[in-house]
């Protein structure tokens, strides 16, 4: 099963990135996906380590994927890296492999260490759409465009406010405003 999450992998200077990616745990090894045309693939081509975290609010999948949010974070212990502070676990790993598919890389990696912070909260209807939401937002001009987000944006309006909270409302105007701002990517 693949795990929704945030990726922080770091430059040679310790520029820090976040990027929503979606990664399979199997026992001590993950394997995830990044498009190679990214900063998370060249990070990890780079330093051959990287953290996984699991998050519960979908704003982290959400601006990692799409906006340039500057989160708080903390170091690990092991492998000099970073992870949310606002996230339940996170993973510190060293890539084993990494394969080259095409338009993307395959990166098989080994958990060196791992760190419970809290318990998650859970996903509510609202941060489930959202992620849906962001899910379409990344794939403009790939699979979707501007109007398919939009679209979306608009089914499900009524049930992210009813069932979400503040940040959830926060989180679908920036999508909103993402949408709106991607001029010349309508089918």
């Amino acid at each position: 099963m693949i795990i929704e999450t945030v990726i922080t992998t770091q430059t040679s200077a310790d520029n820090i990135n976040f990027a929503a990616l979606g990664v399979e745990f199997l026992e001590e090894k993950l394997v995830f996906f990044p498009y190679k045309d990214t900063v998370t693939a060249k990070n990890i081509q780079d330093s051959k380590k990287g953290v996984v975290n699991i998050v519960d609010r979908a704003k982290f999948i959400v601006f990692s994927a799409l906006g340039d949010q500057k989160f708080n974070y903390k170091k690990t212990v092991e492998l000099n890296s970073y992870y949310l502070e606002e996230c339940c676990h996170y993973y510190e790993f060293k890539v084993l492999s990494v394969e080259d598919l095409g338009e993307k890389y395959k990166v098989s990696a080994k958990i060196i260490a791992d760190e419970f912070i809290r318990e998650a909260c859970s996903f509510n209807r609202a941060n489930n759409l959202l992620l849906e939401a962001a899910v379409i937002a990344s794939r403009i001009g790939i699979s979707f465009d501007k109007n398919d987000l939009l679209a979306y944006l608009q089914k499900n309006k009524r049930i992210i406010f009813k069932t979400g909270d503040e940040e959830s409302k926060e989180v679908f105007r920036f999508l909103l405003q993402y949408a709106n701002k991607q001029e010349g990517k309508n089918d």
